[in-house]
């Protein structure tokens, strides 16, 4: 059996990436962690309320900070007891890539956040669980 976590930094996120490690511990099953990185290099302004931020992340930034995410998640399940483990980082759409990567790799479950570090483009769109759940050829286990 192949589990594919996709991981995006949410609390959400986290908590269905312990989800997928024990169904994995208990199948003996393969985990697979992904991190699909949507944003781009440059600035990206906040409102707080009444203040303002602008936030500047150079590619150097996003891949450090991507790294320093999937180190952490591996460790993670690690400690869980998981040792059949690896970690994949891509860019691009998240829900396209999630669902690309399942197919081509055969992934017989996926296991995800039902809510993200999206924005209010994706409220718009639809959500990444929402789209990999009703596109993913698999079976999807969304977690609250």
């Amino acid at each position: 059996m192949k589990i594919l976590a996709p991981i995006d930094g949410s609390i959400h996120s986290k908590k269905a990436l312990e989800f997928a490690a024990d169904l994995a511990l208990r199948y003996k099953a393969k985990l697979c962690i992904l991190h699909v990185l949507h944003k781009s290099p440059g600035s990206e302004t906040i409102s707080l309320g009444a203040a303002t931020v602008t936030i500047e992340a150079s590619q150097e930034d996003l891949d450090k900070s991507s790294r320093g995410l999937m180190e952490a998640a591996k460790k993670l399940v690690i400690d869980m007891g998981c040792s059949n483990v690896e970690t994949i980082a891509r860019g691009g759409h998240p829900a396209q890539q999630i669902i690309g990567f399942a197919r081509k790799n055969a992934f017989d479950l996926i296991v995800l956040g039902n809510r993200g570090l999206s924005d209010i483009k994706g409220l718009l769109l639809g959500s990444v669980s929402h789209q990999v759940n009703h596109l993913a050829g698999c079976t999807v286990i969304t977690v609250r």
